[in-house]
Formats: C-alpha cells, structure tokens, sequence
C-alpha cells in the first residue's frame, strides 16, 4: 500500500518538475513581445538623421523610427492602430529663418525647375526653395555696343566706330580686327573738282579734285586713294546743316579742316564761313562709307562746300 501511494506521488512530482522546465524553457527561446506585435511585420530599410549625428531605423509593429538618442520613446499603440501624433512646428534657423540649421539635418522634395539654359537645379536647406539658376551670359557680339574687347567676339575689338556724337561721349562698338572704321561719307556727297562736282563714290584714284596745300592755297591734284568701307546695319551719321543752306551726311568721327570730328560740332559754331543750325545723329542706309585721299600737303578736299580732312 505504501509503495503505491509513493508511486502516485512520485508520478506527480514528476510531471510538475516537467511542466515547469517546459515553461522556463518557453520563455527563455521566445522571440520579444510588443503590445500589438505582429510576427508578420517587415520594415523597410530607411534610415533617420538625428540631431547628434547618428541614425537610426524603424522598429517595431507599426514601422516607426525608432527614438533619437536621448528623446522620449513613442507612445505604444494598439495592434495594428497608432495614435496620432500632433505635428511639431517647423524649426526656427538662427537668425529667424524656418527650416532648420541647429536642430537636425532638412531633407527637401526631390523635385527639378528646368533653366532657361536648359540644365537643371534642385531644392536646397534651409528653406527647400529651387537653387538659382547658372546666371545667363550674352554670347560676344560681332556687331552693336560693347564697353571693351571682352564684349566682343573672337577677332573683333571693342572701337569707338564714330568717335564722337557729342562732346565727352563715345560711340563704342564691336569691329572685325584689320577692317577699317566707317568714320567717312555718303556716297551721293558731292566733291569739288576742276570738272564740276562728281559724287565721291564715282572718284577714282588719279582723279583730279580741289585740295589746299600748306600755304592755304587752293590747287588741283590728283586723288591717290579712293576708299570705301561696308557699314554696319546700325551705323548712325550726322546730318549737319549750315545758315547758308549747305548740308552733309558723314560718319561722327569725320573731321573738318582744323581737325574737329563733325559729332563734336554745336549749335553756333563757324564751319566753312557758315553758322551751325543742325547737328544731328540719323540713322544711315547706305550699304558702303567713302573717303578719298588727295595728293597734297592737307589732304582735304571739299564735300557739298564744305573744307574736310581726309581719314586714309
């Protein structure tokens, strides 16, 4: 009788000592346990920038970034439904600016603003607005006004074209290197020549034409030089106008005996024995500016009546 109830007993204590292995053993070997926590959960790879420098990932059964070093953890959320969070306010930059400058890293949209140049630029810290776009340069000019060479283009140089439209003023333009300035006449300018007058575009060297030699005296010589130089679509002259009803089309920078550039002539002036009533700057559509060269001591030579020096 004894025996059996030891066995009995024995039989007990055993399955006990049993149970309670089991138990230890279950909880030793099983995977942590979250409120809400899903064995099926698979978190994506991301990763945050905290505020010292380090990152970190998301955890846990709702895929959260996991706390920052040394900020409070979230609070726990029912399975499968988070507690929503208020939005905190954006961080103020020193000085007042929002974005962030001492608080953590500003990550920007990913979004591109296409340039007028056609490259591209992106978002930028602190305020994720578009980057400037690469500043536009004008491409050098072969023709129109520029301020010195680097305005012009390769093989042309930064030249005051018509020297002179006023006094103290330049007309400074872009000229192919080697070509001579148009700083000359009309071609429908009358020349003074012991034929009569013959437009200056119709003079050739070994013509005859009135010059005055070193004496001031008026004598007959052979031209040397006939010349004529193309004109920029944009060229401008001056249309001077005397009392005595004489007129001229030439280029700014054409000089008059005694060495004054027609664009620095005013209202009042004496020109050729005459009073200046109009010096204005007008718009020329001529394709070519002429100039001759006279075999004298001046080099002038009379234009619609009026004494000029030559520019060759």
């Amino acid at each position: 009788m004894l025996t059996k109830e030891r066995t009995i007993l024995l039989a007990i204590g055993t399955f006990f000592a049993a149970l309670a292995v089991w138990v230890i053993v279950s909880v030793v070997t099983a995977p942590p346990r979250y409120p809400g926590y899903d064995d099926g959960t698979a978190c994506t790879m991301e990763a945050m920038l905290c505020p010292d420098g380090s990152s970190v990932g998301r955890t846990g059964p709702n895929c959260e970034f996991a706390p920052c070093p040394g900020e409070a953890p979230a609070p726990a959320t029912p399975r499968g439904k988070p507690i929503p969070q208020p939005i905190p306010p954006a961080p103020i930059y020193e000085g007042g600016g929002e974005g962030s400058s001492g608080g953590g890293a500003v990550a920007c949209t990913m979004d591109a603003k296409m340039c007028p140049d056609g490259s591209y630029v992106g978002r930028t810290a602190p305020n994720c607005e578009f980057a400037p776009c690469p500043t536009t340069v004008s491409p050098p000019s072969t023709t129109g006004s520029c301020t010195s060479d680097s305005d012009c283009a390769k093989g042309y140089s930064c030249i005051d074209a018509s020297p002179v439209i006023r006094e103290g003023t330049q007309n400074l333009r872009c000229w192919k290197d080697g070509t001579p300035t148009p700083i000359c006449l009309s071609g429908e300018t009358r020349i003074a020549t012991p034929k009569g007058e013959v437009f200056v575009k119709n003079i050739r060297a070994g013509d005859m034409v009135w010059s005055m030699n070193d004496r001031g005296e008026k004598i007959a010589v052979p031209v040397l030089i006939s010349s004529h130089t193309n004109a920029p679509v944009d060229h401008r002259v001056i249309h001077l106008r005397l009392y005595d009803g004489r007129e001229l089309f030439a280029s700014p920078g054409h000089s008059i005996a005694g060495g004054r550039t027609l664009g620095s002539l005013l209202l009042g002036d004496v020109v050729s024995g005459s009073v200046v009533i109009g010096a204005s700057l007008v718009a020329y559509d001529e394709a070519y500016t002429y100039d001759i060269l006279p075999d004298s001591a001046s080099g002038a030579y009379w234009a619609n009546g009026i004494l000029l020096e030559s520019t060759l």
